[in-house]
């Protein structure tokens, strides 16, 4: 969601200067304002219309602010998914392992499994298996409450613990598709 489309279109181009142009008249507008007054407004008002204009007369120029937001924008989100994830991994699951969950791995003597039988899932429910566990077929419609659903009838309710870092994470993602190759089997 930050991050732009890497091979854009003329439009997007004009669009995003328009916008960065846009967004320098409410900066200097906010900054400046209220110290210098109507002059202020005016050099503000009057740079982005320059800006504008030199990003429709010089799209080269548009082109390569482009670029470097999209780097920036990677950048960021690389460091802000990483940190994230930290929070996640370090803090939240580590606090579910205090307080206890459904898996009981300090209880276990040494060399027993761990190994619990499941059911197998229908061959219909791989689409959706939280609705297989659940007893509900709502494949698309209020995620959210197939999942709590889900995290209370297995005992995971700390799964829903997750959730606002899903939300958080959502626009840190790039819409490239990511392939797994072809042909790779898992024997257990």
């Amino acid at each position: 969601m930050l991050l732009l489309p890497s091979k854009p279109r003329q439009a997007m181009i004009r669009s995003f200067w328009l916008a960065m142009s846009i967004f320098v008249v409410l900066v200097g507008g906010v900054l400046f304002v209220p110290f210098f007054g109507l002059p202020a407004l005016v050099l503000a008002m009057l740079s982005g219309t320059v800006l504008a204009c030199m990003g429709f007369i010089w799209p080269s120029v548009a082109l390569q602010a482009y670029r470097g937001w999209n780097k920036l924008a990677h950048a960021y989100c690389r460091l802000a998914k990483l940190f994230i994830e930290k929070i996640c991994f370090n803090f939240v699951l580590r606090i579910v392992g205090l307080l206890g969950s459904s898996s009981n791995v300090a209880g276990q003597s040494a060399p027993n499994s761990m190994w619990i039988p499941r059911v197998a899932f229908p061959l219909a429910a791989y689409g959706n298996p939280f609705a297989a566990t659940t007893g509900t077929n709502r494949r698309t419609k209020n995620w959210m409450a197939n999942y709590c659903l889900w995290a209370w009838k297995t005992g995971n309710q700390w799964a829903v613990c997750l959730i606002p870092f899903l939300f958080l994470l959502i626009p840190l993602e790039s819409d490239k598709q990511v392939h797994a190759p072809d042909n790779i089997y898992t024997l257990f």
